[in-house]
């Protein structure tokens, strides 16, 4: 490369795990500060991601359904996403508050669903909410935790 030229080049992310991801370029040269290092850092995002990432429900006498808690469901990607949702065990997630879920979310957009706890035994109970889209990373969950008293 001729003294005082420039060059471009492009780096692309394309991130397998749903973490943050670390990474450099390295450019070696025959300069005296050859080589020189670009750290990189980037971040998967979720095509659908829920809000808020779990739930915990206060004590709830065993046989009786907690008030419902509204949880967001969100596509992130640039196309629409067909979904199914289901909880797990002693909760129950129903389509509800001012965006109920369907089952097509369009893109960008965000829908809600309604979730409450049913304990049919004294002690800590665990579940998820599971919202599967078919796509890589599919099904997302959502922790949930509750007490039956």
């Amino acid at each position: 490369m001729a003294a005082g030229a420039t060059c471009a080049f492009t780096v692309a992310f394309s991130p397998s795990i749903n973490a943050p991801i670390k990474g450099a370029v390295t450019i070696t040269d025959n300069t005296s500060v050859s080589p020189q290092v670009y750290n990189l850092s980037g971040a998967a995002v979720l095509p659908l991601s829920f809000s808020p990432t779990s739930l915990t429900f206060a004590a709830q006498t065993v046989g009786t359904t907690s008030a419902p808690k509204t949880v967001t469901l969100t596509n992130n990607q640039n196309t629409s996403s067909t979904i199914s949702f289901a909880a797990s065990g002693q909760y129950s997630a129903t389509p509800g508050g001012v965006t109920p879920c369907g089952t097509t979310l369009a893109a960008k957009a965000k829908c809600t669903l309604n979730v409450t706890f049913t304990p049919a035994a004294v002690g800590p109970i665990k579940g998820v909410v599971t919202s599967n889209y078919g796509g890589s990373f599919s099904p997302i969950e959502m922790k949930l935790t509750g007490t039956g008293q």
